[in-house]
């Protein structure tokens, strides 16, 4: 009987995240794993940060989808309606809200967004968001919907598509902007 070799892993160097490969989306890790017995394997991880972006690099979103799904987090954003962490010493004075009031341009993007957000169904509403705003992956939204396994990802896939298409048609964005 052979005896077999003790697994190892080799970091490789100079593949860090570079400006250049997060532009691209290119490879923040690279670790070659070797354990004696099987060829050595090359791990990679992704750097996109927005799972929307990968679907579209992948092709399994459509420009269209893919404008719709940005046009909605950027609504978002613009409303003031993501979460921050940062200090503010404002006291309420007479015993309003703290900080500074809302602008005209957040009301505006807030208005528009909230019309999106009714046109949606119900049952997408939520795992649309939480990979359009929040950025979770597929796979946990699938999960999160009660699905397992490759199912998972299959199934919010379906609704963020879905979510996607009826965005753009409120928008009105042409059909042919399609790949």
């Amino acid at each position: 009987m052979a005896r077999r070799k003790t697994g190892r892993t080799k970091e490789l160097t100079g593949l860090g995240a570079t400006p250049e490969r997060v532009a691209r989306g290119g490879i923040v890790d690279t670790v070659m794993i070797e354990d004696g017995w099987r060829k050595p394997v090359r791990v990679h991880r992704n750097l996109m940060a927005w799972p929307v972006d990968r679907l579209r690099n992948r092709k399994m979103l459509t420009e269209r989808q893919h404008e719709a799904a940005t046009w909605y987090r950027e609504q978002y954003e613009r409303a003031g309606l993501t979460q921050r962490v940062v200090a503010s010493m404002n006291v309420p004075v007479d015993g309003g809200r703290r900080g500074t009031e809302p602008t005209e341009a957040q009301w505006a993007a807030r208005r528009k967004w909230l019309a999106a957000r009714e046109v949606l169904p119900r049952p997408i509403r939520a795992p649309f968001e939480a990979m359009v705003i929040d950025a979770d992956d597929a796979s946990s939204v699938g999960a999160n919907e009660g699905y397992m396994g490759a199912r998972a990802a299959t199934a919010a896939l379906v609704l963020l598509r879905a979510g996607c298409d009826i965005v753009a048609d409120y928008l009105r964005i042409s059909k042919n902007v399609s790949q």
